[in-house]
C-alpha cells in the first residue's frame, strides 16, 4: 500500500541560465550565462514518436509491439522581463553595438547553446536540469496589450550530445540529454 508523502508536493517555478555554444564532452565552464529573469510559466515535455506494430486477430488490428522511433525534450518558457538580452534572444538579434542602443534583428535562426534550468521552490522538491546542448527559439508573438504585462515565449529544444558525461561523476556516466542534479540548486559551473 502506498501512502502520500506531502514532502513531495511541490509548487513550481524555475530560473533559466543560457550560454551559447554546446558543452564539451566532459566538463567545461559556462562563461557569462544569460538569465531570462522572471519565468512565469515553464513546462518540460517529452518529444518522442513511436512506431507501432499491428497484428490482425479475428478481423481486428491490435498493437502487439511499440518502439521509440525518435526521442527528445522540449522546454516551453514564458518570460515577462523585457530586457535587452531577452529581446536580443527573442528577435534572433545580432550583437548589441557599443552604446547598446541599437541591435540588428533576425540575424540568427535559433541559438545553439547549453542551459541550466534551476527549479527552486519554497515548497517541495528542488533540482537543477543541466542541458549540455540545446536550441533556444522564440515561440509565437510578443503581444503588446495596454491592459496587461508584456510577456513572450521561448522553446528550448534539448538536442542529443553524443559525447557528454555528467559533471563530477567518477563513473563518467553518459548523459546525452543532460541530467537532473538533486544535490544543488546553486548555479555554479556544472559543465
Amino acid at each position: 500500500m502506498t501512502t502520500v508523502n506531502t514532502d513531495n508536493l511541490t509548487i513550481g517555478g524555475c530560473e533559466l541560465y543560457f550560454a551559447s555554444g554546446e558543452a564539451s564532452p566532459a566538463d567545461a565552464t559556462m562563461a557569462d550565462p544569460i538569465s531570462l529573469g522572471n519565468i512565469v510559466v515553464s513546462e518540460v515535455s517529452p518529444k518522442s514518436t513511436y512506431v507501432q506494430h499491428y497484428v490482425a486477430i479475428k478481423q481486428k488490428r491490435v498493437v502487439d509491439n511499440e518502439h521509440v522511433n525518435s526521442k527528445g525534450l522540449v522546454i516551453s518558457l514564458t518570460f515577462d522581463e523585457i530586457s535587452k538580452s531577452n529581446l536580443q534572444l527573442f528577435f534572433q538579434g545580432g550583437t548589441i553595438d557599443g552604446s547598446a542602443s541599437r541591435m540588428p534583428i533576425m540575424s540568427k535562426s535559433g541559438i545553439t547553446g547549453r542551459a541550466i534550468l534551476n527549479f527552486k521552490t519554497d515548497i517541495g522538491t528542488k533540482f537543477m536540469y543541466v542541458v549540455p546542448k540545446c536550441v533556444l527559439k522564440a515561440d509565437g508573438g510578443l503581444p503588446l496589450r495596454a491592459e496587461d504585462w508584456v510577456s513572450g515565449k521561448f522553446t528550448l529544444d534539448v538536442l542529443y550530445h553524443k559525447t557528454y558525461h555528467m559533471h563530477d561523476d567518477n563513473s563518467a556516466s553518459f548523459a546525452p540529454y543532460g541530467y537532473l542534479d538533486f544535490t544543488s540548486t546553486n548555479i555554479g559551473s556544472p559543465f
